[in-house]
């Protein structure tokens, strides 16, 4: 089995090629490859045909910015992350019949590709998540073929409109930078019955359970000022004697008095 190198030296000797800034366009396609030597040589390469190998990392692109078009399918690939993020330049760019498995994950690499017109992940263990279409097309506004079909806009509007409707029903469960039990319940939910000897606080106050709600929107309200009240206190400095009226009283004073504000 010839490697890489040797594969790369009869290419480039085929078409007659001596210099390597002469090279725009490298095919070594279906030649068995495991691997592939670091390709940064050739900085000027466009158009680079990988597919029919038995490649199992991407390591060798990582100065090709000026990349375009890039044919990896039919590979052994199960994980792209880190290894395509740079290449912004690219407009085609096939990765079917492989074994990538994290959509998130795979689509995030080409978050930055606004040039991407045509991707290909079919037949890939990514493409049997639920949503998955949709899910790419909604992360990919620049794609105009998915997976060998045409995107219209009809389908575009209807994955975006489905996206942010998951996307609000996940917000509603977070509350406080964390998950909350969900929707705002109609009723009140049951808290244990707390005795103390100590004053209520205003914020204590506003803070116990109110009896049930009449309607949704009652309940969203009653959550969001719950959430936003905030509670300053501060010490009247009105009321706290000064040295020189204890000495000439000599009496008892009153405790100093706190003033709480309650905003919402």
């Amino acid at each position: 089995m010839a490697s890489s190198k040797e594969v790369i030296r009869d290419a480039l000797l085929m078409k007659g090629i001596s210099k390597d800034k002469d090279v725009e366009e490298l095919s070594l396609s279906n030649r068995k490859l495991l691997d592939v030597v670091d390709l940064g040589r050739f900085k000027y390469l466009k158009h680079l045909w990988l597919n029919g190998n038995k490649i199992r990392r991407v390591n060798f692109l990582h100065s090709n910015f000026r990349l375009c078009e890039l044919y990896l399918h039919d590979n052994l690939l199960s994980d792209i992350s880190g290894s395509l993020r740079h290449l912004t330049c690219l407009v085609v760019l096939t990765l079917q019949n492989n074994y990538l498995t994290d959509l998130a994950t795979t689509v995030k690499e080409f978050d930055r590709m606004y040039a991407l017109r045509v991707l290909n992940l079919f037949n890939n263990p990514v493409a049997l998540e639920p949503g998955y279409r949709v899910f790419v097309i909604n992360s990919l506004p620049s794609l105009t073929i998915f997976d060998g079909l045409g995107i219209t806009k009809y389908e575009r509007d209807k994955a975006h409109i489905i996206c942010r409707r998951n996307s609000e029903k996940v917000k509603d469960t977070v509350a406080f930078g964390r998950r909350s039990q969900g929707h705002p319940c109609m009723y009140s939910p049951t808290r244990p019955k707390i005795i103390s000897t100590r004053p209520e606080t205003p914020a204590k106050s506003f803070l116990k359970s109110h009896p049930p709600f009449e309607n949704l929107e009652e309940a969203v309200q009653a959550r969001q000022m719950t959430k936003s009240l905030n509670v300053y206190s501060m010490l009247d400095w009105s009321t706290v004697p000064r040295s020189e009226d204890k000495r000439r009283s000599g009496g008892h004073f009153d405790l100093p008095c706190f003033i709480t504000h309650v905003f919402r």
